[in-house]
């Protein structure tokens, strides 16, 4: 860098600014022209020490830089290339980069914001020096995702959600929506990261061998229609792509939602459709594609997180299939889940009379998940919807994880699915259903957790 340290009225620290922000701006420039296709592809942990050899070749060859000036000005040029900025480590960088699936920007008025990232269910402190201009560095960088996806980020509309361009999703709210500056969080692609088996789940202690069992022998075969349920946060897509692992190859399904959020790569012959916002304005929207699935044939259909206009047309869908249908809903019981179907028709201009029977032509199952004090993921029931009510079948011992502090997880195998349903499914393809009708050992257990 030109040394001018000595000149009247000379501020070092914009100066090396200035031209750290030209060297960036010509390396960018000439690696759009000599590989524009790192550009469209986004970096990742495959092609990581491709670009990076790249840039640092752009960057540093063109330049006279020391070893320290170097690094910073490389690292900043990959934040620019990969769309994520100085939040880029959490993408690729760090060891941990693939288990994180969210980072936060937490505004702290005129300190430079927090940031924390998630993983495993939990978030984590990462710092406050990764914006050091605070409110403009942060609205820059929010308004270059937001401009990039074809939208504004303005006063006028404060609150956006925008793609990235790597599939992951930004959601911004800033101006006066938040008094202390501005919040932002990006929900990392599923792209990024492999679905996480139901197995996986049974060694980690969300589920007990049992479920497993019934999803691998009847639920799956035999086409159920389930809904999984939970508050934000509980595990309710991964849950479901989990389950999904176990769907045959061969056939077709369809996923419906708000964002791209469920990666199913185990099956070729599955696409996800989403909603299509364009000027700030939905011109697809979850009841559009849901009033559509049916055309395009389907042999499962997952309507996941219905919260609104779509609810009418994902019920038709799922009297339509009579089976292979799934969704999920913030719920944390049956009462609460009837309480949201009902609200959600009573939106809609309708007012159902018999919440039971609705729910019931909709799905043969309901799945409630929820998140300990520990930020662990777990099965609380498993509910069989009958003609007469709904009926526990497995359920999480809460007693005996309050008198272990959480250390044994065990839960309680209530009764057996209904042999109505048990024949059902057996005509659909569940094996093994003779091992299901009775209740032969009533409390399953999870590995102990120290935590």
């Amino acid at each position: 860098m030109v040394d001018r340290a000595g000149q009247e009225g000379f501020n070092f620290t914009e100066q090396l600014k200035a031209e750290r922000e030209k060297i960036i701006h010509e390396a960018i420039t000439d690696l759009q022209k000599t590989n524009p296709q790192i550009f469209e592809e986004g970096i990742d942990a495959n092609n990581w020490d491709t670009i990076y050899a790249l840039v640092s070749e752009s960057v540093i060859t063109k330049n006279q830089l020391i070893p320290q000036e170097a690094d910073v000005v490389v690292k900043e040029a990959l934040g620019q290339v990969s769309g994520w900025g100085p939040l880029m480590e959490f993408i690729v960088g760090r060891p941990d980069a693939p288990e994180i699936t969210e980072v936060q920007i937490v505004p702290q008025g005129k300190k430079p914001p927090n940031i924390f990232y998630c993983k495993h269910g939990r978030p984590h402190y990462a710092g406050n020096h990764y914006f050091k201009d605070s409110y403009d560095a942060v609205l820059k960088f929010c308004r270059k995702i937001v401009e990039a996806s074809g939208r504004e980020l303005i006063k006028d509309a404060p609150i956006v959600d925008a793609w990235m361009k790597d599939m992951s999703r930004l959601a911004v709210a800033a101006y006066n929506v938040c008094p202390q500056g501005i919040s932002a969080s990006i929900r990392k692609t599923p792209l990024a990261r492999e679905p996480i088996p139901l197995e996986a789940m049974v060694k980690n202690g969300t589920i007990p061998q049992i479920y497993y069992d019934m999803e691998k022998d009847l639920l799956i075969p035999g086409g159920a229609s389930v809904s999984v349920n939970g508050r934000t946060d509980s595990g309710k897509t991964t849950f479901y792509t989990g389950r999904m692992g176990l769907v045959n190859p061969q056939e077709r399904v369809i996923i419906g939602e708000t964002s791209f959020e469920m990666f199913l790569p185990n099956l070729p012959n599955c696409f996800n459709m989403v909603e299509v916002v364009v000027g700030g304005k939905k011109i697809l929207t979850m009841k559009d594609i849901c009033e559509s699935v049916l055309r395009n044939n389907p042999d499962w259909f997952v309507a996941s997180e219905i919260r609104g206009a779509e609810i009418v047309s994902a019920a038709i869908v799922a009297e339509s299939l009579s089976g292979k249908f799934g969704a999920t809903f913030h719920a944390s019981d049956v009462i609460s889940f009837e309480n949201k179907i009902f609200g959600l028709y009573q939106q809609q201009g309708i007012t159902l009379t018999n919440v039971h029977r609705k729910t019931q032509s909709m799905f043969n199952f309901l799945v409630f998940l929820d998140k300990d004090a520990y930020g662990r993921r777990i099965l609380m029931e498993l509910v069989e919807i009958t003609d007469d009510g709904y009926e526990t079948i497995l359920k999480l011992d809460e007693d005996e994880y309050a008198a272990t502090q959480g250390t044994v997880r065990r839960w309680i195998y209530n009764k057996p699915i209904s042999q109505k349903r048990l024949s059902r499914l057996a005509f659909r393809g569940a094996k093994n259903v003779e091992l299901y009708t009775q209740v032969k050992e009533k409390h399953h257990y999870a590995q102990e957790v120290q935590h």
